[in-house]
């Protein structure tokens, strides 16, 4: 069994909640990823790398406010964190990336992991068959003959005119609610699986503590 490489009381991140503010643990500064993110920022204040640490804890930490959201979801609001501080934050960045892996590899454990992934995976699928629409709208050439009113007016020669029509979309509708029934029965078990893993984790963390 593969557990948490730092315990609760040594959390990777965490928030501080005397400076009101996401802060890192000063012995985790010497990782190679958390140092060339730290080294990298020329602002003032180090303004840059508290954007990358407030971004990664609200994101993926357990204690995050919004960790029971989907990633789009979370992406949406996390926008709107301090007045816009995240606002044009690049959170596919390559050196924030590195320093996102690391982060998530510590806060959880291998099974964790896997299972988010699927859930996350899950969730992807679920945003997309929910975007199907029951109609379709979609351009078509109608041909017109000649003598044909047209606005009013006679249509002189036989001609081509671009229209829209409306396709009965239902029948992938339905499969894709069908489909997004069967996800959520997954989720759901994705989920039980990913509760008795933190479990087994705290078990084994109060042993630790106890002894």
């Amino acid at each position: 069994m593969s557990f948490n490489l730092l315990n609760k009381r040594d959390d990777f991140l965490y928030f501080n909640t005397d400076e009101k503010r996401v802060d890192i643990r000063p012995n985790c500064m010497g990782f190679k990823q958390v140092s060339i993110l730290f080294n990298r920022d020329k602002q003032m204040g180090k303004k840059y790398f508290h954007k990358c640490i407030t971004s990664c804890y609200y994101m993926n930490h357990k204690d995050s406010p919004i960790s029971h959201q989907t990633k789009n979801i979370k992406l949406k609001n996390i926008i709107t964190y301090e007045d816009g501080l995240l606002a044009d934050f690049d959170f596919d960045a390559k050196y924030y990336k590195d320093f996102e892996d690391l982060f998530i590899e510590s806060h959880y454990s291998i099974y964790e992991i896997r299972y988010l992934k699927l859930i996350r995976d899950i969730d992807d699928l679920i945003e997309r068959l929910s975007d199907i629409p029951l109609f379709i709208k979609t351009k078509v050439e109608v041909y017109v003959e000649k003598g044909t009113m047209r606005g009013g007016n006679v249509v002189e020669i036989n001609d081509t005119i671009n229209a829209f029509v409306t396709i009965d979309n239902s029948k992938e509708k339905k499969e894709s609610v069908s489909n997004i029934e069967f996800l959520d029965k997954m989720r759901e078990m994705l989920e039980k699986k990913l509760i008795v893993e933190y479990n087994k984790i705290e078990k084994a963390e109060k042993r630790l503590f106890d002894e």
